[in-house]
């Protein structure tokens, strides 16, 4: 667990001792769910949000209570092409910020980093914890945003394949990617939901000065579901793609086997007459007869392929 005190112009990091709480004093503190058992009982959190930061669920909402508002939310990245999910919980209130998060998680690290680099020295120190709040929003669409344009940089590439080539493959990719990009479609929507009771700030515990930057945040929150929503239309046009290169395909192939057939047909027919085993056919017992027949075949065969030539069917 990490406690930060924000009251002074120098941010201090305190210890999680017996009286280490003080109402007067500003609170930033990064917990895991665990953790946040240990300073239950000074905050008075009801028992469902406890149970929500230390059981993993991918319900998104945010609740609104007399002391301090609560949001539960999930976020995701990827690891090569499979889609990861963490869970993020927060505890918003007069004099604190409470940041629940797995010790594991990649995106601890990046939060507190910029916690730290735009609050000391840069912001009064009343408005600490608003500015603290919108960098969590921050940093996390940031990092939503960087997930979405690398799942759009992958149906790219999967694009261009199956341009040059049509196969199982590549089919198994699309429908992969569908179910991926589905899944955060299924994640982000709540999130437009959340947005807006931000902005509402209900409890009055952002600062009237720092409002402007959650209409913000609301803001890009319909543009991150705008890109997840553009990216599912577009695992779409994969599958139609993939559909009309497959076509392409079969017609190109039934295009070669009419031209063989095409070759064929007339050496068929003169095949077929002298096999008829007719007994008057005066050349069957010319002894010129054989070579000529075949010189025939010979020339109607170059014939047939000068013809295709020059109408560019070959």
């Amino acid at each position: 667990m990490n406690i930060f005190n924000l009251t002074n112009e120098v941010i201090e990091e305190q210890e999680l001792t017996e009286n280490w709480y003080n109402k007067d004093n500003i609170y930033f503190i990064v917990c895991s769910g665990k953790e946040i058992l240990e300073i239950q009982n000074i905050f008075d959190f009801a028992p469902e949000t406890i149970e929500e930061c230390i059981h993993f669920d991918d319900y998104v909402k945010m609740e609104i209570y007399d002391n301090y508002d609560y949001i539960n939310l999930n976020y995701f990245y990827l690891i090569e092409e499979n889609l990861v999910f963490e869970e993020l919980n927060i505890y918003f209130g007069e004099n604190y910020l409470i940041l629940v998060l797995d010790q594991e998680s990649v995106l601890r690290k990046d939060i507190m980093e910029s916690i730290f680099q735009k609050l000391e020295k840069s912001y009064k120190i009343e408005g600490r914890l608003s500015r603290a709040y919108y960098i969590i929003f921050d940093r996390l669409l940031t990092d939503l945003f960087s997930t979405l344009e690398e799942m759009e940089s992958k149906i790219q590439i999967l694009e261009h394949l199956i341009i040059q080539e049509a196969n199982q493959e590549k089919l198994a990719r699309i429908n992969h990617y569908r179910l991926v990009v589905n899944t955060m479609k299924r994640s982000l929507r709540p999130l437009l939901y959340i947005g807006d009771q931000i902005v509402v700030n209900e409890n009055e515990f952002i600062a009237t000065g720092y409002i402007k930057y959650f209409k913000n945040i609301d803001i890009r929150l319909n543009k991150l579901y705008d890109f997840i929503t553009d990216l599912a239309e577009r695992i779409n046009n994969l599958q139609y793609l993939y559909d009309s290169t497959i076509s392409t395909e079969r017609n190109r192939i039934s295009e070669r086997l009419t031209i063989i057939a095409t070759f064929f047909a007339p050496l068929t027919v003169i095949t077929g007459i002298y096999g008829m085993n007719f007994t008057n056919i005066p050349e069957l017992q010319w002894k010129y007869g054989y070579p000529i027949v075949i010189g025939i075949m010979i020339v109607v065969s170059f014939g047939l392929y000068i013809f295709m030539r020059k109408k560019k069917w070959l």
